[in-house]
């Protein structure tokens, strides 16, 4: 069984509910440990102050979202090559390998969509972590 079809089979026996809902906790996961990881480097760097932490989680929710846009660029012009590609060789079937090109695109864009998410989710934090410390 591909992975596409898996996915499709997901879709249909959980429902959207169940599939958003693991989405936000591999957000929440990912967020987690990001936020965790930055706090470490805070101490490590000697910053002891809420601003200081809210601002490295501006920065780390910056660089997630950018490696999700380099990503997600990556993607598309990988699929827009292996289309070039079957095209040039016309082996195989061609719509056999356009299906495999279009679940390798709904990976990518599942992989994009969990960074960006998770990188806006850090700097909204990061921005209450601010807020919050302002009036401490």
């Amino acid at each position: 069984m591909h992975i596409g079809q898996y996915e499709k089979v997901l879709l249909k026996n959980e429902g959207r509910a169940e599939v958003i809902l693991q989405f936000l906790r591999s957000v929440l996961l990912l967020d987690v440990i990001l936020a965790v990881m930055v706090g470490g480097i805070t101490l490590l760097l000697d910053l002891h102050t809420l601003e200081a932490y809210g601002t490295l989680l501006r920065w780390a929710g910056m660089a997630l979202m950018l490696l999700a846009c380099v990503l997600g660029i990556g993607g598309l012009s990988s699929r827009m090559q292996d289309v070039g590609a079957y095209s040039l060789s016309g082996a195989g079937n061609m719509s056999e390998n356009l299906q495999r090109i279009a679940e390798a695109g709904q990976s990518s864009f599942g992989c994009f969509s969990l960074l960006l998410v998770a990188g806006i989710s850090l700097i909204a934090i990061g921005y209450i972590v601010q807020s919050i410390a302002s009036f401490l």
